[in-house]
């Protein structure tokens, strides 16, 4: 029951529909491809938030270079879906009150 409700907050928090959008349209995706939309505290604090919960994977990988990137996990994905079905149905209400 916490767990959900942590969830319906961080699903109305800044950038954690779009962060969500980037990693699993891409199926990776790196730091750099977030800034477009949060603030530097405002993404490290989604990012470490969506990783606890287990909505994404974050991997770092060093070779020649260093490389970071995140994945998403199979509640994630579903967590996006959930995400986005709310938005039809926040269209859908807005619709029938402009209808009213």
């Amino acid at each position: 029951m916490v767990q959900e409700r942590r969830l319906r907050a961080l699903a109305g928090k800044v950038a954690t529909k779009e962060i969500l959008d980037v990693i699993v349209e891409a199926g990776k995706a790196q730091y750099k491809d977030f800034t477009k939309f949060a603030s530097v505290s405002s993404i490290n604090q989604r990012l470490r938030e969506l990783e606890n919960y287990g909505l994404i994977q974050h991997h770092m990988a060093r070779e020649e270079k260093r490389e970071e990137w995140y994945t998403p996990t199979e509640p994630g994905k579903k967590f996006r879906r959930q995400l986005h079905d709310m938005d039809e149905l926040e269209q859908h209400l807005d619709m029938r009150e402009e209808k009213g």
